[in-house]
């Protein structure tokens, strides 16, 4: 990250000071990298739950219990996922709590509440309504499982084709510096005139505005869109 702050100060300043003025850009932008990583996280958590419930239900029409179905579909999700996975995490935690006689429905509340995954409190929810009910589990299990799995694909679709919206976005915010570094590796000393005086300063500092506006604006566009998917 503080590369990223060390080339926009270069090039947009070219001095200590510049370096100055971009540590709290700089700042913004590492709570955003990490943001990121959380989201993103929680993204594959959905798509790794989805593959467990999809286990779950076929263990169970194997006339498995559901407890032993949630024991059972670890070792798919080591395949499909590894070990270290966030899904494999989960049914640890969960294959531990049924050892100590703790009810499954408990084990996905929590699962749920600390994931803060809509589908999988849904589950959760909709789990424990059936276990208290004594309805149909398999039925209602297929059915919840059914409608979770569809939205969850319908919003890996969505994501999908907004990845290719995303890529754009980020070639355009490199753009700029990657035609400065050009220049200023192509035509030495082209741009000098806007480096250590005051209008150069000013110029380039309205620049900078101007592309962090921009660059603020279309974040808060995929930020509208992707929070509508969580």
């Amino acid at each position: 990250m503080a590369v990223i702050v060390a080339i926009m100060a270069y090039c947009f300043y070219r001095s200590v000071f510049g370096f100055l003025v971009m540590a709290l850009p700089g700042v913004i932008l590492f709570k955003k990298i990490e943001h990121d990583k959380l989201k993103k996280r929680k993204s594959d958590l959905k798509t790794e739950f989805k593959e467990c419930i999809q286990s779950v239900l076929a263990s169970m029409g194997a006339g498995m219990s559901v407890e032993n179905a949630f024991m059972e579909s670890m070792e798919d999700m080591e395949l499909m996922f590894g070990r270290d996975s966030d899904i494999c995490r989960e049914l640890e935690m969960i294959k531990r709590g049924l050892v100590i006689n703790i009810p499954v429905e408990e084990l996905l509340r929590d699962f749920g509440d600390r994931s803060d995954c809509s589908e999988i409190r849904e589950f959760a929810e909709v789990f424990g309504i059936a276990k208290r009910t004594g309805g149909n589990m398999k039925e209602i299990m297929d059915m919840a499982v059914s409608s979770i799995v569809g939205r969850i694909e319908t919003d890996e679709e969505i994501k999908l084709n907004l990845s290719g919206k995303r890529l754009e976005f980020n070639i355009m915010k490199a753009m700029p510096f990657l035609m400065l570094i050009y220049m200023n590796i192509g035509y030495p000393g082209y741009f000098d005139p806007l480096y250590h005086n005051f209008s150069g300063v000013l110029i380039m500092t309205v620049s900078l505005v101007i592309y962090l506006a921009a660059y603020v604006w279309g974040e808060s566009i995929f930020y509208r869109i992707e929070r509508e998917l969580e």
